[in-house]
Parts: C-alpha cells; sequence; structure tokens
C-alpha cells in the first residue's frame, strides 16, 4: 500500500519532494528559489530530512520504511504559506464583460 503524506483536510498542496535542500553546509540545507518579481527567498530545510514539506501532515510513529516511502519526515511547514504559494490551483479573479466569450 501506497503511504501517502496527508490527512483529509481539503487542502491541495504541490508535492515538493522532488525540490532537496541539497545547499548549504552543517545540519540543516536549504535551497534558493527564485520568485515571479525576480527576488530570491532562501528555505531552510528545518528537520534534517532533505525535504521541504509545504504543509502535509505526517504521522508520527511509523516505521522507517514508511517514511522512507513518504520523505518527508514530520508535518514541520518549511515552505510556509505567507512566504511562497505551494497550491495547485491559480484563481481567475478577471470578470468576464458580455462581449467576451467563456
Amino acid at each position: 500500500a501506497q503511504i501517502i503524506p496527508t490527512a483529509a483536510n481539503g487542502t491541495f498542496l504541490q508535492d515538493t519532494r522532488d525540490w532537496y535542500a541539497a545547499h548549504g553546509g552543517g545540519k540543516n540545507g536549504s535551497v534558493n528559489i527564485l520568485m515571479a518579481d525576480g527576488s530570491v527567498k532562501q528555505f531552510t530545510d528545518l528537520n534534517n530530512d532533505k525535504f521541504l514539506n509545504p504543509g502535509f501532515p505526517v504521522a508520527t510513529g511509523l516505521t522507517e520504511s514508511d517514511y522512507a516511502e513518504i520523505g518527508y519526515r514530520d508535518g514541520t511547514i518549511e515552505l510556509p504559506p505567507t512566504e511562497i504559494f505551494n497550491g495547485i490551483f491559480l484563481q481567475n479573479f478577471q470578470k468576464h464583460h458580455k462581449f467576451e466569450a467563456n
């Protein structure tokens, strides 16, 4: 059975497990992410699992094999929604006028 790193909380998040926190030395790695405005933000792997969790809850007390399959070691949020958009849907707030087709 596949272990899924999320509970049914109604939130859809982007799977960032291929965004490895490979930079930096010492205990915690980090990653530099280029933002749409041209700035660069650095995010740190706070729990040293080499992945950046955008907010997926992860159960405690799992086996090492389960954690290896999930990737995330716990629910530590390393890509906070106040600093980076981790959702999968972009909502269009532009209103259509009568002359525009839907």
